[in-house]
């Protein structure tokens, strides 16, 4: 709480002090007082000054503490959210690659489209398809009347596999070729 402190007359303090009255010409007193008013006012601007500066300071040092904070949580909330969005794509790819691992036994047709769109794109003759044991007997049925297209059967090659060779291209129509490709789609979304 602030103490107010009376000043005193300059007039009543050297009657005061003084053993006899000294006569102070009443121009000098107004002197000394206007300079102790202007002496005042003076020292009450500069520590108005210094208290304005330093909470200007304050507020900057507490403005720059927030936003460091808030730039600290943003940074923790995207490293979070990152690495759960993460999580849920590697579930994802593992849900879905337990559900295509259930052979569906259509007899090789799904293959057989497969190798046939692969076919379409492909601009050469002399074309070998390589199938698993499973699926040799249907996928040679089901391009028995294909010109340049010859059926083998590749024991490293899953039920629903097949590679194709020609002398100037080829295709990899494996699942797990296929998985490589999904995986690599959705982590670089």
């Amino acid at each position: 709480m602030p103490r107010v402190m009376r000043q005193p007359d300059l007039a009543t303090a050297s009657r005061s002090l003084a053993t006899r009255a000294v006569e102070v010409d009443p121009e000098v007193i107004a002197l000394l007082e206007r300079a102790r008013a202007e002496a005042r006012a003076e020292g009450e601007a500069i520590g108005a000054q210094r208290t304005r500066i330093e909470l200007q300071d304050d507020r900057e040092a507490r403005a720059q503490l927030l936003h460091r904070t808030v730039m600290e949580a943003v940074a923790a909330h995207r490293a979070a959210v990152a690495e759960h969005a993460q999580e849920t794509v590697e579930l994802a790819l593992r849900i879905a690659q337990e559900i295509a691992a259930v052979v569906v036994d259509d007899n090789g047709a799904a293959l057989a489209d497969r190798i046939r769109a692969a076919l379409a794109s492909i601009d050469d003759d002399d074309l070998v398809v390589r199938v698993g044991e499973d699926r040799v007997d249907s996928v040679t049925t089901a391009f028995a009347n294909e010109r340049g297209v010859r059926v083998v059967v590749d024991a490293t090659l899953g039920p629903d596999d097949a590679e194709i060779d020609g002398p100037w291209a080829s295709a990899d129509l494996t699942d797990a070729t296929r998985w490589d490709i999904i995986r690599e789609a959705v982590t670089r979304a």
